[in-house]
């Protein structure tokens, strides 16, 4: 996603009204961050347009899933696709801790870069609900997308962040921004091997509980054939 992609005036007012709500319902991300930043900026044209060619919404909603931090949806049945992030940690060792500043930043360029996918993930979608994947191939299929998000993510880290706290002298983490995901996504899945945790806790459970009623009515309807 390049900040050169060509924008209307109205997307890029549309962009940038989609920043001043979530700034106004996440005050953290002003912290030290202002929109004359090169990642402010990346964000507007994202919610402009920039990521999917067309417009995406901030949702001030909370994720489902206590145990992330940010969540979105792509486009579906003429809804805009949004993004949503936590104000405050839901789960782990400190539950109700405040998101910084920077920790906010990570989860809306990951998941405006993770959102890219959409296309990519309806096709995944649509072959599962025909009964070509199986529900190991849609998880696999589907954490494989997240992962080439990460890896954007991580590049954004570089190009957009860094510059930023260098010039502002705050002390950074990579962590948040995926800066040592590996260069392969087999290298990448393999750190994951909890079957109650992810992948399979976010697709696995999307699968049994969303899709595999109308994969065996769909598996069926072809065999009845």
């Amino acid at each position: 996603m390049e900040l050169t992609t060509n924008l209307s005036n109205a997307d890029i007012a549309f962009g940038e009204a989609q920043m001043d709500q979530m700034i106004k319902d996440r005050p953290e991300f002003a912290r030290y961050v202002s929109k004359h930043d090169d990642v402010w900026q990346f964000c507007v044209r994202a919610f402009a347009g920039a990521a999917i060619g067309e417009h995406i919404i901030w949702n001030n909603s909370l994720p489902e899933n206590e145990r992330y931090l940010a969540d979105h949806l792509g486009p579906y049945d003429g809804h805009p696709g949004y993004i949503q992030i936590r104000k405050n940690v839901a789960s782990g060792d400190r539950p109700g801790r405040p998101l910084t500043c920077e920790e906010l930043w990570s989860c809306a360029v990951f998941e405006l870069e993770n959102i890219r996918s959409h296309r990519a993930f309806l096709a995944l979608y649509y072959r599962a609900l025909d009964g070509k994947l199986s529900r190991e191939e849609w998880i696999r299929g589907c954490s494989r997308l997240e992962y080439e998000a990460l890896k954007r993510t991580r590049n954004d880290w570089v190009k957009l962040w860094l510059p930023l706290v260098a010039a502002r002298h705050i002390r950074a983490s990579g962590y948040h921004w995926g800066a040592n995901v590996p260069e392969t996504y087999e290298a990448w899945i393999s750190r994951y091997w909890d079957p109650n945790s992810y992948p399979w806790d976010v697709f696995g459970d999307y699968f049994d509980k969303e899709m595999a009623p109308f994969v065996k009515y769909s598996v069926a309807r072809r065999v009845g054939r």
